[in-house]
């Protein structure tokens, strides 16, 4: 009730007082319309970080599923792998893929995939 005018003001305005009152309700505004846009700042702000957080998501599902396909194919070319420690399976692939032929193998692979990537 303190914004309505009184009486004595009504009889006799106080422009120093109304002009005081519209500045005020100036600041009030451009208050709410700051707290506006922080908001909204900080809105976009969790959208952004969530976009981040997915893709990292999707980036190690996809890695997940990757070395799941591949090691899986191993397993079916080769079924006694399954009997294997980690360790064991490391040192057999170390040792298959030590083989002269079978690096240059993958050499060649590599380089025809950067010839076609270049066209």
């Amino acid at each position: 009730m303190a914004d309505k005018p009184s009486i004595l003001e009504q009889l006799h305005p106080n422009p120093n007082l109304e002009k005081l009152r519209n500045e005020k309700l100036k600041w009030k505004t451009k208050m709410d319309e700051a707290e506006v846009k922080v908001h909204q700042s900080d809105h976009k702000v969790t959208l952004e970080e969530n976009r981040i957080e997915t893709k990292e998501k999707e980036s190690r599902a996809a890695r997940t599923h990757r070395l799941c396909t591949r090691a899986g194919h191993i397993e079916f070319l080769i079924p006694e792998t399954k009997e294997l420690t980690d360790n064991q399976f490391m040192e057999f692939c170390d040792a298959l893929f030590s083989f002269p032929g079978i690096r240059a193998h993958i050499e060649r692979i590599l380089f025809d995939i950067k010839l076609k990537e270049m066209d």
